[in-house]
């Protein structure tokens, strides 16, 4: 780790202005495989480039500019696998209708009145006002144009600039002994088995073991077999196991809202055949 006694180091934080070359390489990789090697060759040199210029600049510490990301929030798509990016298609709510108001004439109207009644757009405040019956005809004209462009947009088969990530982990043969299941350490209920082995019970109430399937290759995964039980909403549900590599990302970015334990593959064990 490079530090002073002596004064503050230099550095930044944040993408840099990549090359035009690199872009361009970067979007034909994406669209031909054939590609990846030319773009990975330009993106090794840009890097030196843009190294050797914030050396230049008198920076301590450098970095690569982010030049071999796709993009701050997709970035983890491209290294980890188990996940892709689904388009979603917002239906229509006035919260949408608003936000858009700067790109339609009756928007733009209707912005111009709030100002002169003292009312900053966008505020909560604003969005009650533009509710109010006086308002009415321009809202009504607003939806309209709000519309036409989005039918627009559909004919054009334009593709929605929000994306839903969703998971789809690849499963793995069934969970195996020694893992147990139960309702306590000492009731393996089998009250809530399956007799087809689908659900083998409400809960684990040990450490989960599963026997390795080399093809699978993913940094995230569900078991075949589920747990729980079906009553009212509540429905049986697979466990999800992640790779070494993905709970390290998870934990050194400081994601909240989960907990790991430890799962073991058959092979693993000292006992294993």
């Amino acid at each position: 780790m490079t530090r002073s006694g002596s004064r503050i180091l230099t550095t930044h934080v944040g993408s840099l202005i990549r090359p035009a070359d690199l872009l361009q390489r970067s979007k034909a990789a994406k669209e031909s495989p054939q590609e990846l090697a030319r773009y990975e060759h330009t993106l090794r040199c840009a890097t030196v480039n843009v190294v050797e210029e914030q050396i230049k600049a008198g920076i301590d510490i450098v970095n690569d500019g982010e030049f071999g990301k796709s993009s701050w929030s997709k970035y983890v798509l491209d290294r980890v696998t188990g996940f892709e990016l689904r388009p979603v298609s917002p239906g229509f709510s006035l919260e949408s209708l608003i936000a858009g108001f700067r790109k339609l004439p009756s928007g733009q109207a209707l912005i111009a009145r709030a100002k002169q009644e003292k009312i900053e757009y966008p505020s909560p405040r604003f969005s009650q006002w533009v509710d109010y019956k006086e308002q009415n005809e321009l809202l009504l004209k607003a939806n309209g144009e709000y519309n036409d462009i989005v039918m627009s947009q559909r004919r054009k088969g334009v593709h929605p600039s929000w994306y839903q990530l969703i998971v789809l982990p690849p499963t793995i043969p069934i969970l195996i002994p020694p893992t147990r299941f139960g309702t306590t350490p000492f009731d393996d209920d089998p009250f809530y088995r399956c007799p087809l082995g689908h659900i083998p019970g409400l809960n684990p109430i040990s450490e989960i073991t599963v026997r390795r399937d080399d093809s699978v290759k993913a940094d995230l995964m569900c078991t075949t077999q589920m747990v729980g039980k079906k009553l009212g909403l509540l429905r049986p549900h697979p466990i999800i196991l992640v790779s070494p590599r993905l709970r390290r990302l998870l934990v050194q970015e400081k994601v909240s809202g989960f907990k790991t334990e430890v799962a073991y593959f058959e092979e693993s064990l000292p006992n294993a055949g």
